[in-house]
């Protein structure tokens, strides 16, 4: 189960289907491409390592990559616009989920049905969820449009082996479990859409050889399926509205990518016989940027989909400011966590 875990907290992977699809127009002016970049590399010291789960910041001065690492020294780093640092906390924890909202106020999931908060000064457990008679709750992603009304999602496991999807909502003041019906699967990412407030989860179906792969809505303690399938698919989002990029024939062409009307996925965009693999992250639909193939970061500007740098990592998180980008992933060579900061002049 251990081995299973880690290869699900790894996996940056999600499902959708659509029938009639409506497409999206946006007159938005393209998005530029002359950045300047540079790239850091988070070195724990000798003997050490660091294997980074997800990034979030609040300016460019004010990014957070958290992870697990040989010791809580390495689980925990921050960047104030010059170096990336450890910030040790006061418990040796390993990090999954991140989100915020402001330099201080963070929310961080850990391995071990823990919610973390920082407050500006100092990160604090905030408590402790255990799930019905589970023996540890993961909890692999956190996400938000407003400070009081954030969602988790992750899984519930036994150590016999078995395991149950969870949710948890934040209200303002306090964590609590949502009641649904139980679903064998793991929730592995959600993204609450900024037009309808509504969650829209990943999850990963394993008793299912080919529908493993799932994208639902949760709403009113309901979850329902958007899609259920074997096609290959990443979740996204472009200036707050969650994006589903869908790979039907799981090749490196002609994706698709989907957004939510508040009922059913729509179609946002298609990248007819592009070189486009996931990771959509977009200031708008004009100013999209995603990993590419042969470890490439992508960037479509409304007329076409062109490599910027080759980054030789795995792309795992791209953030994007008014003039700044960021883009983590693990560089496949070295086995180190690497960050790519390009900027404009």
């Amino acid at each position: 189960m251990k081995i299973i875990i880690l290869g699900i907290a790894l996996l940056i992977i999600t499902i959708t289907s659509c029938d009639s699809p409506t497409e999206v127009i946006d007159n938005t002016q393209p998005g530029r491409r002359d950045y300047v970049w540079s790239v850091d590399t988070l070195d724990p010291g000798p003997d050490n390592a660091t294997s980074m789960f997800e990034m979030w910041g609040s300016s460019p001065t004010d990014i957070w990559l958290v992870g697990s690492g040989y010791s809580m020294i390495h689980a925990i780093w921050h960047y104030d616009g010059i170096e990336w640092k450890n910030v040790v906390p006061d418990e040796n924890i390993a990090c999954l989920g991140l989100w915020g909202f402001a330099q201080n106020d963070i929310w961080m999931g850990t391995t071990n049905s823990q919610i973390w908060h920082y407050n500006g000064l100092k990160w604090r457990k905030y408590g402790t969820y255990p799930y019905k008679d589970f023996d540890e709750v993961y909890i692999e992603r956190i996400h938000g449009q407003r400070p009081d009304e954030i969602y988790a999602v992750g899984f519930a496991s036994k150590n016999n082996g078995s395991y149950t999807a969870v949710i948890m909502h934040y209200n303002g003041s306090r964590w609590k479990y949502e009641e649904f019906v139980a679903v064998e699967e793991i929730f592995g990412n959600v993204v609450v859409d900024r037009n309808t407030n509504i969650p829209i989860i990943r999850s990963l179906d394993f008793n299912s050889t080919d529908q493993r792969n799932v994208i639902y809505k949760y709403q009113n303690s309901t979850l329902t399926e958007l899609y259920r399938g074997g096609d290959k698919i990443s979740l996204g989002n472009i200036a707050g509205e969650a994006i589903v990029v869908i790979d039907r024939i799981e090749t490196l062409k002609d994706k698709t990518l989907y957004s939510f009307n508040g009922t059913s996925l729509v179609k946002y965009k298609d990248f007819p016989y592009m070189n486009f693999v996931g990771n959509v992250t977009g200031r708008n639909s004009n100013d999209i940027f995603c990993s590419t193939s042969e470890w490439h970061l992508g960037h479509y500007n409304g007329t076409d989909l062109k490599d910027l740098i080759q980054t030789n990592v795995s792309i795992a998180r791209i953030l994007l400011f008014e003039k700044n980008v960021f883009v983590w992933g693990r560089d496949v060579d070295i086995n180190k966590d690497k960050i790519f900061h390009g900027r404009l002049e």
